[in-house]
């Protein structure tokens, strides 16, 4: 629901409104599948749910990340920092796993419980708080980077992402 909000928002900003319609219709179908689905869940997305939406997101930063020099002189932006930054929380997490695993020569592709989820809900967090919590979390990194951009070199932007996601990890795993 963040990411297509902020692509939602970044089309509209950029001129690909007929774009930005088809998000907006993604997003409220989230909506919907989140806040009337309670337990017990009368609708179960899947795999091939979810893969499906991370397909259309993976479609949207691709073409937000084209060279468009109209839409880069009103944007005063990175594209690609921007589209890392609403993307950033669930990629991180996966890197984070993937190498954790790679260290403790695990199966790469095996399920655990090392996805930072798992990490909420070992804190005593209820499925739903941890999925407020995460689309939170990745809201604030999305903001601070879209309004850190106008005033900072873009590598030192990247640079502070990484390292307060990995701080928080580190918290995370204390608490």
């Amino acid at each position: 629901v963040i990411a297509f909000s902020a692509y939602a928002m970044f089309c509209y900003m950029t001129g690909f409104n007929d774009l930005g319609y088809f998000i907006i219709i993604l997003a409220g179908s989230c909506i919907g599948f989140l806040f009337f689905n309670y337990h017990p869940a009368k609708i179960f997305m899947g795999d091939t749910g979810s893969l499906t939406l991370g397909y259309i997101l993976s479609f949207f930063v691709i073409k937000y990340c084209m060279y468009e020099p109209d839409m880069l002189l009103t944007m005063k932006t990175s594209p690609v920092l921007v589209s890392f930054s609403v993307l950033m929380v669930p990629c991180l997490d996966v890197i984070r796993v993937v190498l954790r695993r790679a260290r403790n020569k695990r199966a790469l592709f095996m399920p655990d419980k090392t996805h930072i989820h798992h990490k909420f809900l070992a804190m005593g967090f209820s499925p739903r708080r941890a999925l407020v919590t995460i689309q939170l979390m990745s809201a604030c990194f999305c903001a601070f980077t879209i309004v850190a951009i106008l005033y900072m070199n873009n590598t030192l932007v990247f640079v502070i992402d990484v390292v307060v996601w990995t701080l928080l990890n580190l918290w995370f795993d204390h608490v």
